[in-house]
């Protein structure tokens, strides 16, 4: 009776944790702006649906197209783009509610953005429970995932990046799934989310791969259970490439030469020509990047807690795979699964040379991975040491870490964005990209329409940032109340000048003051994120 109190209680506790972060979440998605990347992700979406709807019904794409024009599939020049599902859906329900407002019809995108993310909190929970049997290690997990800043804001309106991190934890779930229970449901249910991340981004292909590599190194020392596991191995293979050509309008009309082409165009795509990046100080074109640019971003970007268990955990991990007899032992062949995911798409990058820009944010469908790794350092450090003092100093540690990036991230709401940790050092706005989004607009916009009563308010943008992105953040009655002014050799007519630093190669100097005054600055740990400055009279 004691027992199963126990186990309602941690039931009815982790409930409660989901519920509570729920509600947080929900309440907080009208916080952040519009970023410089989704208006395309929604065009992309609008395309595709148009060109499925052709297809299949045309006769209600008529109804509901109305007076919209989209240019044709075959001649648009993003056409290859993944992440069809998600931004297909996200325009069909925009469509069907007669969402009008630009404001709304991307706050629709960013509530589907976090509801997505949350459900794949659950999924990442059930993973850790099928890899650690201490109850609290799962709960553990998802609340260092919550709690890595960037991870936790692009969740509200990172239509690719994010939206790809937690199809791969769906994907991920039941392949592992899949692994320890190989029968028909789960062989479709592993091929269907495998085919979804697959759609996200073409690098989803590693996780079907892993899994089948798992199995194969399993079957090895269990030869004795080929025959369970051989037919629903097969209907995977079979039903993995059926479901990402249905998913992906690109592959129809060619699917082998299309995915090919796909995975040359996205190994280097060239951003605007190639986009620069301020990297240690220096603007570096995307195309010419260090090979230490995703691991110098990553250090400085993750929690430095999770840092320092990381490092051991793989230490741990190739330990237990040269000095351990792990032939049947799941769990290693699962800690090697997240080790080979995290370090492989890395590798490839470098290895590739792939254009990469803004952070390492199209890498962060691996952070899943890092946090595995961790837990897999925690779970050795408080298992190994039986002393009730280093044990309770191990609980301490953990927590008065997680009680400070909470309220880091509380205090710094919702510019979570630009976290830096101790590594990064000082002057971070001139070594490192920080609101490369332009997220930071809409604090400064909201504050310039609550206190400048104009009609017209004249303003001047000097970031690589293009305004018109984060005005969509606004409703249209105070986007037109901003102008713009048009012409560089202008800018000093403007009542207003404002910039997030983003690629701002200008010189605030003594000579800029005599014209300007600061009006409204955003920092985030004593760093300028944004600034409004006004004209002197």
């Amino acid at each position: 009776m004691l027992l199963e109190k126990k186990i309602l209680s941690k039931k009815n506790f982790i409930i409660f944790f989901f519920i509570s972060f729920f509600f947080v979440g929900i309440n907080v998605v009208k916080d952040y702006g519009v970023s410089s990347d989704e208006y395309q992700h929604r065009f992309h979406g609008f395309i595709n649906l148009d060109h499925v709807g052709k297809k299949i019904f045309p006769k209600t794409v008529e109804k509901y197209k109305e007076d919209k024009s989209y240019p044709s599939f075959d001649n648009y020049r993003n056409n290859f783009y993944g992440g069809v599902v998600f931004n297909s859906s996200a325009a069909l329900i925009e469509l069907l509610f007669k969402i009008k407002d630009k404001k709304n019809q991307f706050l629709l995108k960013h509530y589907l953005n976090f509801l997505i993310f949350f459900l794949s909190l659950i999924s990442f929970y059930k993973i850790i429970k099928i890899r650690f049997s201490n109850w609290a290690f799962p709960l553990i997990g998802v609340v260092f995932l919550i709690l890595s800043p960037r991870i936790f804001a692009n969740s509200f309106y990172n239509p690719t990046d994010l939206i790809f991190m937690s199809f791969c934890i769906f994907a991920i779930q039941y392949g592992l799934i899949f692994f320890k229970n190989p029968n028909l449901k789960n062989s479709i249910l592993f091929s269907l989310f495998a085919a979804l991340s697959i759609n996200m981004r073409i690098m989803g292909i590693i996780i079907p791969a892993l899994i089948y590599l798992l199995i194969f190194f399993y079957l090895i020392q269990n030869l004795n259970l080929i025959r369970k596991y051989f037919y629903p191995v097969i209907i995977s293979f079979l039903i993995l490439p059926v479901l990402t050509i249905i998913f992906w309008p690109y592959l129809w009309d060619a699917p082998l030469e299309n995915f090919i082409n796909s995975f040359i165009k996205f190994s280097n795509f060239h951003h605007f020509g190639g986009a620069e990046n301020l990297f240690l100080g220096n603007y570096v074109k995307s195309t010419e990047l260090p090979w230490t640019y995703v691991p110098v971003w990553i250090l400085i970007t993750t929690p430095i807690i999770y840092i320092f268990f990381f490092l051991f955990g793989i230490f741990k991990i190739t330990y237990n795979l040269f000095y351990t007899k792990y032939k049947d032992n799941e769990k290693i062949l699962i800690d090697i699964f997240f080790l080979l995911f995290f370090f492989i798409p890395i590798i490839a990058v470098i290895v590739l040379n792939s254009t990469l820009y803004n952070g390492w944010r199209h890498l962060y469908f691996i952070y899943p991975g890092l946090i595995i790794i961790t837990l897999v350092a925690i779970e050795f450090f408080y298992n190994h040491f039986k002393n009730k003092r280093i044990k309770f100093f191990i609980k301490f540690f953990i927590i008065i870490n997680v009680l400070y990036i909470s309220f880091w991230m509380i205090k710094n709401h919702p510019h979570q964005y630009v976290y830096f940790n101790s590594f990064a050092g000082k002057d971070i706005k001139n070594k490192f990209d920080m609101d490369y989004w332009g997220l930071s607009y809409k604090e400064n916009f909201d504050y310039l329409l609550e206190n400048d009563s104009s009609d017209e308010i004249l303003i001047w943008n000097s970031s690589a940032i293009k305004i018109f992105y984060p005005l969509l953040s606004l409703n249209e009655k105070d986007r037109t109340r901003i102008i713009k002014v048009k012409f560089k050799e202008d800018k000093f007519d403007a009542k207003y000048w404002i910039t997030n630093y983003y690629i701002d190669k200008n010189n605030y100097d003594e000579e800029f003051f005599k014209k300007y005054k600061i009006y409204k600055t955003i920092f985030v740990d004593g760093e300028p994120i944004n600034t409004i400055f006004r004209k002197k009279l």
